[in-house]
C-alpha cells in the first residue's frame, strides 16, 4: 500500500537534511521506495498497513537526531488522501475568493473547536474537520497571507 508522509518544519536541503539523506530515513525506517518531490519534507513510499505507524515513528526519530529538534511526522495512505480531494472538502468553504485552501494535519482532533474559528485578523478560516485533519482557507490582508497552520498553533 502507499503512503504520504507529512513532515512539519522541514525543506529539504537545510539543516543538513538533503534529499537523499532523508529518503534514507524513511528507508531505514521500513519504507519501500521512497519518492520526495518537493523542497518540503513530503515523501510517499509503500508498505504494509500493519508497519505504517512504526515507519512513521521510526522516521520521526532519525529525523530529530538530525535536526536536533523533534517535528511530527503525518502518515495517510494514498488512497485516503484520493477520498479526500474527491470529496470536493473546499466546495463548502465560506470563502470562495480564498488566497490559499489548506488541509493541516493535527496530533488531535480538535473536537473542542467551534467550527467556523476565523482568526482575529480575519485571514484564516478553519471551517472543517475529518478526524484530526482540519480544512482552511486564507485570506491576503494587508499585502500578507493568512496562516492555518499558525492558527491552528495558538489553540489550547
Amino acid at each position: 500500500m502507499r503512503y504520504v508522509a507529512f513532515v512539519r518544519n522541514v525543506m529539504v536541503g537545510r539543516q543538513g537534511l538533503g534529499r537523499s539523506l532523508l529518503l534514507s530515513v524513511f528507508a531505514e525506517a521500513g519504507a519501500d521506495e521512497p519518492v520526495s518531490y518537493l523542497a518540503t519534507g513530503n515523501v510517499s513510499f509503500a508498505c504494509a498497513p500493519e508497519a505504517v505507524a512504526g515507519v512513521g515513528a521510526a522516521a520521526q526519530a532519525r529525523i530529530a537526531n538530525i535536526l536536533g529538534r523533534d517535528e511530527e511526522v503525518f502518515v495517510r495512505s494514498l488512497a485516503a488522501l484520493r477520498r479526500r480531494v474527491s470529496a470536493r472538502p473546499f466546495a463548502a468553504a465560506p470563502w470562495q475568493d480564498a488566497y490559499e485552501r489548506c488541509m493541516s494535519f493535527t496530533a488531535s482532533d480538535l473536537r473542542y473547536l467551534e467550527l467556523p474559528y476565523v482568526t482575529s485578523r480575519k485571514d484564516a478560516c478553519l471551517f472543517d474537520r475529518v478526524g484530526t485533519d482540519v480544512y482552511s482557507v486564507t485570506r491576503t490582508i494587508g499585502g500578507r497571507p493568512g496562516s492555518p497552520g499558525k492558527a491552528l498553533e495558538r489553540l489550547p
